[in-house]
């Protein structure tokens, strides 16, 4: 999971790699610079040709993309590549979200959910031929969590207390405390399998890896990544890719990358907010899915002003997030109903009916009597400053205002941000997550249990903690889900947050690209992908 703030479109790059877990929050408008933003419509093509089509190169736009070492994904583009060069333990079902075979065929639990067991793929191999064996996965696992290596994924596998291989083709994890979700947890792309002799040469990962994935690197130039389809003879992927190959066009911008779409020179871009709304009016075919962010307005908790819960609910009612979403982002988001996004699996549908939902008749209701003489107290509106969050702080005021809660902006440097909130001194603060694999648990744990480093919110609740402890321990996925809409409903009953924008990714594709599905990491399968012949003339 990770936290992100002071981050402008300029920087997000080079703030994504640098920026630690136990930063603040996440200044999601940078997710449009990746093409990361909420739109409608669908996944599948204009039309679909009577059958799939073998062959061609699928020419794909992308930004940021620094190194080819797949433990260094934690953004769309870089999660891209380490999916086609390395396939994890587990992968994830890109509509359910639910995770499915990858390197491992299958996997058990103990009855704890502290031990699992995974047994590997027979046939599986890497880009050179040779065969994955446990000894490989523990190499790679391990090299992820060790500290030198800097991997911004450390922290995802900071619950594994040791891997082991007791043969060569079984792997055994063990955690620190229960996790039933473990599985969706290694479906995370930048922990997709290397080679022991690669984990041992961390150099050569960043510019020539080898890797287990259905792809296999050929060259990268000062503009271009090349990717040629792995084959049945390497006994790795059955089918094949449909593609001959894939070519990676790197861009600066998401403006540049869409006016090289424009160009002609791809067939693949990422669109943000400007070049969404160009796309939408010329008619272009855009794909879309749930990404795994969301992004709220938070209550600091630890603030003598809000410890009584009327104050807190009126502030929650007052807010009428649809307003705010189309002040600060137009038709490139959706509106959040709760603390986990679509995309999430099992996730509880409005979660925030007669909690959080746009009221001010309550909220008016709530001040008089948290306030009999009137005199509300005022409170301050932080945000991470840049136009899109000034203008929705400014509509916040607004309607706090309008209900009669006296209200003041105040905006810090967006590179200051993440310390500001964790001095503890914001009053009503955006706050954004973004999680770094499809689960309830990575939404609801580190920013809300008890003592959590990443909790800035200063959220306490026993019956959250133990909703919460209670899932991580359910091997039942239905009662596991029953768990978290426990745990999700403390926080909401407490008016803790007020849940704002859920966030997409969005690509324009070209009439020819077919099949092409997004998952909820902002990639996709390019094994799926295939590409329509040129219509006979």
């Amino acid at each position: 999971m990770r936290f992100r703030a002071g981050t402008t479109r300029r920087n997000f790059a080079r703030e994504r790699a640098r920026s630690s877990r136990a930063a603040a929050v996440v200044c999601l408008l940078c997710l449009c610079l990746l093409g990361v933003a909420a739109c409608s419509g669908g996944s599948g093509s204009k039309a679909d040709a009577p059958s799939p089509h073998r062959g061609g190169t699928l020419r794909v736009a992308v930004v940021g993309v620094p190194s080819l070492d797949p433990a260094r994904s934690d953004q769309p583009a870089a999660a891209l590549v380490a999916g086609m060069l390395s396939t994890p333990l587990v992968r994830v079902d890109p509509v359910s979200a639910n995770p499915k075979p990858g390197i491992a065929a299958r996997w058990s639990a103990d009855p704890t959910q502290t031990r699992f067991t995974f047994a590997l793929r027979t046939n599986a191999r890497f880009s050179d031929g040779t065969p994955v064996t446990a000894a490989d996965v523990v190499a790679t696992l391990n090299r992820v969590r060790q500290p030198a290596t800097r991997s911004p994924l450390a922290s995802t596998l900071s619950i594994v207390r040791r891997v082991t291989a007791p043969n060569t083709t079984t792997v055994v994890i063990d955690l620190v405390r229960p996790l039933a979700v473990l599985p969706s947890l290694l479906a995370q792309p930048g922990l997709g399998i290397l080679p022991r002799a690669e984990v041992a040469a961390p150099a050569r990962l960043a510019t020539t890896p080898v890797g287990s994935g259905p792809f296999r690197f050929v060259r990268r130039t000062r503009s271009t990544m090349e990717f040629v389809g792995v084959r049945p003879a390497a006994a790795k992927t059955s089918p094949p890719p449909w593609v001959d190959g894939v070519e990676l066009v790197e861009y600066r911008t998401v403006a540049a990358a869409y006016a090289g779409y424009r160009a002609g020179r791809v067939d693949v871009a990422p669109v943000g907010r400007p070049e969404s709304d160009d796309a939408t009016r010329r008619r272009e075919h855009i794909v879309s899915a749930p990404y795994l962010a969301v992004s709220f307005y938070a209550l600091n908790l630890k603030a003598f002003k809000f410890l009584d819960a009327r104050f807190r609910q009126a502030i929650v009612h007052a807010l009428d997030a649809k307003t705010l979403v189309k002040v600060g982002y137009a038709s490139t988001a959706l509106v959040d109903d709760g603390l986990i996004p679509e995309g999430v699996g099992t996730r509880p549908t409005d979660a925030c009916a007669r909690r959080c939902d746009y009221d001010p008749a309550t909220s008016r209701r709530l001040l008089k009597a948290a306030f009999p003489k009137g005199n509300v107290l005022p409170i301050a509106i932080d945000f991470d400053d840049d136009p899109t969050q000034r203008a929705v702080a400014t509509e916040v005021r607004r309607e706090l205002q309008a209900v009669g809660i006296p209200a003041t902006i105040r905006p810090h440097p967006i590179d200051q941000y993440s310390q500001y909130l964790n001095l503890g001194q914001v009053e009503l603060f955006r706050f954004g997550w973004v999680a770094d694999y499809p689960s309830t648990e990575a939404f609801l744990g580190p920013p809300f249990s008890t003592g959590a480093k990443e909790n800035v919110i200063g959220f306490k609740s026993a019956a959250f903690d133990a909703a919460l402890r209670a899932a991580e321990r359910e091997p039942d996925p239905a009662r596991r889900a029953a768990d978290y809409a426990k745990a999700e409903a403390a926080v909401l009953d407490a008016a803790a947050v007020a849940p704002v924008v859920q966030f997409e990714t969005r690509r324009v594709v070209t009439s020819s690209v077919r099949s092409l599905t997004l998952d909820p990491f902002g990639a996709f399968d390019a094994t799926k992908v295939w590409l329509a012949p040129a219509p006979k003339r």
